[in-house]
């Protein structure tokens, strides 16, 4: 796919478009305006980045974009033939045939979502001659857009994600990496597409890249409305919000609506969640690590080690709280389902590390790790798996030597030499873990120290487990 103008005149052009009735669709709207941009803002950037600025100042509430979901590019798209629908299925049935599907990166199991993506894959090998051509040359080319997990394969960038491969999303891009070999290998992309394998694989991964970064939820891609930007919450000062088309009063749309004041000159940027810097960075591409940009951030202790030390008495202590080998694996491979991960504010732990900050499923397994057997066979026996106030202070003390453990395994200095830019971010986010993994080692070494224990929960047998635990994740 080819770019014929620079990103901000194409997208002032597909503004107008969507302004007087662009798609062209069955649903009775004729000509109809779908989509409304407020006179207050504008689009500013190159062809490497675009994004919305306002021109002058908005209102907390005000909309600022709203583009009709008829306009929408996904698998059920109205614009579609019956036959290219039918494409997208038949193409999806062989992908998920192909592969594990272990991460987020392709979810075969998301309805739909993988359908999309290869509707968009099609529409990004006919290039021009697509109906959809005005949307995509508003997209960024593969090499702006492209995640952490496929910095490799778009970049020819090997290096770039090695900073993050012992962080909280280290595992998830491997799952990744594993993924995408199985499809390149199980899937004959010249018959499939009818094009030249390369060219089939490198549409493919910009489509993933794409989907991945751009697709609003239950609505597919949004033209126009997916050039805004987006934060973690908290930094942000729009949201994604779902009501009639402006000036319209039946015409279902997508909208950036302002929650905060902004001022003139600032970039919109919509809330994307409750994300960690590794995170958002696995998630889009991209991330600062200015506290003032992450108010709100987590870190992750390395599971695999942790759970591969523990006995089946212990496993079976975990599954009394549903805290399994599956719920493991899905914590580290899909990391924004990750329940043990520990929560900052402005870089330190969230108030102050008290025991009620501590995801309960880390307590328990903490709690798992110090107990000794008679413990163990009673949490089985009664069906419940409690922390009881006297072990406050000893599972406090071993979890801040994981934490201490796992900061020791970020400090190792990656032998990349910083020089790329996405080099350069993924080393911040691993240093970020690492400050955070040891801000919460001392809040809960304080936290150990204030609690009284319980002579009941601290016997020599218990504690020598502990060590012996301790050992063996400093040596893995």
């Amino acid at each position: 796919m080819t770019a014929t103008a620079s990103r901000v005149s194409a997208a002032v052009a597909l503004q107008r478009r969507l302004e007087n009735g662009w798609p062209k669709h069955s649903h009775g709207h004729g000509n109809q305006r779908l989509a409304w941009v407020s006179p207050k803002v504008h689009f500013v950037g190159d062809n490497s980045n675009v994004s919305v600025h306002t021109k002058d100042a908005i209102k907390e509430g005000d909309v600022i974009v709203a583009v009709a979901k008829s306009a929408a590019l996904h698998a059920r798209s109205e614009l579609l033939s019956e036959e290219r629908r039918t494409s997208a299925a038949r193409r999806a049935d062989l992908f998920r045939q192909a592969g594990k599907w272990q991460t987020t990166l392709v979810d075969a199991d998301d309805p739909g979502k993988l359908e999309s993506l290869l509707v968009l894959m099609q529409e990004v090998l006919d290039g021009e001659l697509s109906a959809w051509w005005p949307y995509l040359q508003t997209v960024p080319p593969a090499s702006e857009c492209a995640l952490p997990s496929l910095w490799s394969e778009i970049l020819g960038d090997e290096l770039a994600s090695v900073p993050l491969e012992s962080t909280s999303v280290g595992a998830a891009i491997q799952a990744d990496l594993q993924d995408l070999r199985s499809l390149r290998s199980g899937i004959d992309f010249p018959g499939v597409f009818g094009v030249d394998e390369n060219v089939a694989w490198t549409a493919f991964l910009h489509s993933v890249a794409l989907a991945s970064t751009r697709i609003v939820a239950g609505v597919g891609m949004v033209p126009l409305f997916d050039l805004m930007n987006g934060a973690p919450s908290g930094s942000h000062n729009a949201a994604i919000r779902f009501f009639a088309l402006p000036g319209t009063d039946d015409i279902p749309c997508v909208a950036a609506v302002a929650t905060t004041p902004i001022q003139a000159g600032e970039e919109i940027l919509l809330e994307y969640g409750q994300l960690s810097s590794a995170n958002f960075l696995y998630s889009y591409g991209y991330v600062s690590c200015d506290p003032a940009y992450l108010k709100r951030d987590f870190v992750s202790l390395s599971l695999a080690p942790i759970w591969a030390a523990l006995t089946d008495l212990q496993r079976r202590a975990l599954a009394v709280a549903e805290l399994t080998q599956r719920a493991l694996d899905s914590s580290v491979i899909r990391p924004k389902n990750d329940m043990f991960a520990l929560p900052l504010y402005n870089g330190k732990p969230t108030l102050s590390g008290s025991w009620l900050s501590v995801p309960l499923p880390l307590r328990q397994l903490g709690f798992v790790a110090c107990s000794d057997d008679d413990a163990l066979r009673e949490a089985i026996a009664n069906g419940k798996l409690d922390v009881p106030v006297a072990s406050h202070a000893q599972v406090a003390g071993l979890l801040a030597e994981w934490c201490e453990a796992r900061s020791r395994e970020l400090a190792v200095t990656c032998t990349a030499s910083a020089t790329s830019s996405r080099l350069q971010m993924a080393a911040r986010v691993r240093e970020c873990e690492r400050q955070g993994l040891l801000a919460w080692a001392e809040a809960l070494r304080e936290q150990g120290h204030s609690s009284t224990i319980d002579a009941g929960y601290a016997s020599e047998a218990r504690f020598a487990r502990t060590r012996k635990l301790t050992a063996f994740l400093m040596i893995s």
